[in-house]
């Protein structure tokens, strides 16, 4: 490989045709009929020029929103519909704890969001959802700052090998702890499972969750947001 100082490409000779990239943007530039063209190109359409393999995203879950691949590996967003009751799981802190071992209720709309083999959960407020979507801290334990689900040690698979079902599974089967109870209700801005345990004690059994208690999510209030902030980092 030689080393040319230059503070520009160096044209290469006898070259008809090649791909740069120009602040951050793809050009195609190549010779026909003796004249030189230059075209602004998709990543999705170079990647499919110099890949001869299949692209199939395969049967996705309902409720898929959105899905891809990135330089991170296979994401896709889904929306989870508070169609029936869930029955949550508790872990005690302290004998003195007040929540029981178990609660069932209805929960808000959820939407779960993964890349590779990191899963991050918001709730919203509607089952319409878009890009423009309001996002608001998932009402629950062991789901921490940038929204990313705690698994413990219970292993989860990515994306591309069905991690997207598995990992709600094992977030709704596993018992909550302690952990990132706070600022997640407006009622109970101090530990949000004394909010689950109201609504479950004091509601009928197919009264929809109260989502006026949700806190927004204010580091990337939309899902849009949230999108691009998780692939981009």
């Amino acid at each position: 490989m030689s080393k040319i100082n230059s503070a520009c490409l160096t044209p290469i000779p006898n070259a008809n045709a090649a791909v740069v990239f120009v602040q951050e943007q793809y050009l195609f530039q190549y010779v026909e009929d003796g004249i030189e063209h230059v075209k602004y190109v998709s990543p999705a359409a170079i990647r499919a020029a110099w890949s001869e393999e299949a692209i199939d995203s395969g049967w996705l879950e309902p409720d898929t929103l959105r899905c891809g691949v990135s330089a991170k590996g296979a994401w896709a967003v889904r929306l989870i519909r508070p169609v029936q009751r869930r029955t949550l799981q508790f872990s005690k802190a302290t004998m003195e704890d007040s929540i029981a071992p178990s609660l069932t209720l209805r929960l808000p709309p959820l939407v779960l969001a993964g890349i590779n083999g990191k899963y991050h959960l918001w709730a919203v407020k509607e089952e319409t959802v878009t890009g423009g979507t309001q996002l608001y801290y998932a009402p629950f334990p062991n789901v921490y700052g940038d929204e990313h689900i705690c698994f413990g040690s219970n292993p989860v698979p990515a994306v591309s090998d069905g991690g997207m079902r598995r990992a709600l599974d094992l977030f709704f089967e596993s018992p909550f702890t302690t952990a990132s109870v706070s600022g997640k209700s407006r009622r109970y801005p101090e530990d949000v499972r004394l909010m689950l345990r109201q609504h479950a004690l004091e509601a009928a059994p197919d009264l929809p969750f109260p989502v006026d208690d949700l806190m927004p999510y204010r580091a990337t209030p939309t899902l849009d947001q949230a999108l691009e902030m998780l692939l981009r980092r």
